[in-house]
């Protein structure tokens, strides 16, 4: 009798963890590092652009993706791949050159602020987003070589 008593409080710990477990820590946000900075951005003028290599694995879990225009001249979300998101708007994008870029590439610099999301306890609302992008004449964009698409507090705190 005792041995299934014992087994029955047994499960129901079990049970009882599993439950906290799914429910408790499924979506929680994590403090994010002093900002977000992701080494790969890829895609095309029409579509999405892939964010990969971020260092906010807590948050990102190393990677996101938004629509192209989303981060370069317009407003939207960006998804990360644990399912949060982060919205940016007042995006602009300005040409900076050609010469950064290889042959047939023009360079363009893009920022914008973050205004809200399911990550803003992490990647909070007023943090900014910058970025240094090569557009081809073909509609495919990415990163700069050696730069970094990055989410950053510019407050000074």
């Amino acid at each position: 009798m005792r041995r299934l008593l014992l087994a029955g409080v047994s499960m129901a710990l079990l049970v009882s963890a599993l439950s906290l477990g799914a429910s408790g820590t499924a979506f929680a946000t994590h403090p994010a590092t002093k900002e977000v900075k992701c080494t790969s951005a890829v895609g095309s003028l029409s579509g999405t652009v892939n964010l990969s290599g971020c260092n906010d694995r807590k948050n990102t879990d190393g990677s996101g993706s938004a629509v192209t225009s989303t981060l370069t001249t317009s407003s939207g979300t960006i998804t990360w791949a644990n399912g949060g998101t982060t919205t940016v708007d007042e995006v602009s994008e300005i040409p900076v050159g050609t010469e950064t870029c290889k042959s047939g590439w023009s360079e363009y610099s893009a920022s914008g602020q973050v205004s809200g999301g399911t990550e803003v306890d992490s990647i909070p609302v007023g943090w900014l987003f910058s970025w240094l992008l090569c557009e081809s004449s073909t509609g495919k964009v990415k990163l700069l070589k050696g730069t970094d698409f990055i989410i950053f507090n510019d407050s000074g705190s």
